[in-house]
């Protein structure tokens, strides 16, 4: 189980790794971004 957020509503959703073709919000069904704890996540990585 990973962590997501949602940027849009700011709700917190726990998704299953298998999961991976659906990590949408259930609320406003836009995509979510993982929270990951280890690491942290930064914008410049994506570029």
């Amino acid at each position: 189980m990973e962590e997501y957020y949602c940027k849009e509503c700011e709700t917190k959703n726990l998704i299953d790794d298998s999961e991976f073709s659906s990590k949408k919000c259930p609320n406003c069904n836009l995509a979510m971004i993982a929270i990951l704890d280890n690491e942290p996540q930064n914008m410049f990585d994506l570029l």
